[in-house]
């Protein structure tokens, strides 16, 4: 009895490896865009960390500016509501920081640039709400904080809104 061994030749087919190669780097390919998404909203989380305490900064100067100076009347023109009565009532806030107000306000956003930080500019617009009609004064002031900041051709928001009031009216 003649025993033949059979000699089998395991291999792969090039069409095996030619498709094992494509969905190797298909799923190579979908992981990179995953990880560039996801660093790209990473990084706009960071950038809104920094606005968010851009944002908070000037808020809290606000205040203390409304606690030191409220005026009411717009007879002082150092006092908040003198400076939320003038029109227009938007101020832009570069600096951190924040050294004081600024000379004037503006209504052309283009005159405030992005140079906060070197990427974010920050402005707040103010608006008086209640006036008494006996005296002209005002009572309540709105604030609109932004920071906004360009990446990818896309602008970002991070806003504060706020009413301010003055706690007890002498009159």
């Amino acid at each position: 009895m003649c025993s033949y061994k059979l000699k089998l030749n395991v291999a792969f087919s090039l069409i095996e490896v030619l498709i094992f190669i494509t969905i190797l780097s298909l799923f190579f390919v979908v992981a990179v865009r995953v990880m560039i998404a996801s660093l790209r909203v990473s990084k706009v989380n960071e950038h809104k960390i920094f606005a968010k305490h851009y944002a908070d900064e000037l808020y809290e100067w606000l205040s203390a500016e409304k606690e030191l100076n409220w005026g009411g009347n717009n007879t002082d023109t150092t006092s908040f509501t003198y400076k939320a009565s003038q029109l227009p009532y938007t101020f832009c806030f570069n600096t951190s920081p924040i050294a004081g107000w600024v000379s004037s306000s503006t209504i052309d956003l283009n005159s405030c640039p992005f140079t906060l930080n070197i990427m974010y500019r920050r402005y707040v617009t103010l608006t008086p709400l209640t006036v008494s009609e006996t005296d002209a004064y005002i009572d309540k002031v709105n604030v609109s904080i932004i920071v906004e900041w360009t990446e990818s051709g896309t602008v970002y928001r991070v806003p504060i809104n706020s009413v301010f009031s003055i706690w007890e009216k002498t009159y």
